[in-house]
């Protein structure tokens, strides 16, 4: 309850978290379609960062461990203290500051 409290306070108050929360129905049927299927993931060969938090959600983590055990020279980052948020905007609970570093080093 103080869950669904929290959130539909958020979505009320940010447009554009209310539409991607419209979404969030279809990015979980994407994730569900190819959950089975990290394997093929190994067939790329750009360079690739693997972002997460120590505070994302144990199934996300879960998910970039397996992408980085399975992309060939992928290079997986944990930022300590932060959440799934983290690429947001300030106003919207994210860390530019902690985020841009990581992608500078890695686009340089």
């Amino acid at each position: 309850p103080l869950l669904r409290a929290v959130t539909r306070r958020m979505l009320a108050r940010d447009e554009d978290a209310a539409r991607l929360g419209r979404l969030l129905r279809v990015d979980l049927q994407i994730v569900r379609e190819n959950a089975e299927s990290v394997a093929d993931f190994a067939a790329i060969t750009q360079d690739v960062l693997l972002l997460a938090g120590t505070r994302t959600p144990a199934y996300l983590r879960r998910a970039v461990d397996a992408l980085a055990a399975t992309i060939p020279g992928s290079r997986r980052v944990e930022l300590r203290g932060t959440n799934h948020a983290v690429t947001q905007n300030r106003d919207q609970y994210g860390a530019p500051d902690r985020i841009a570093p990581v992608w500078a080093e890695f686009f340089a």
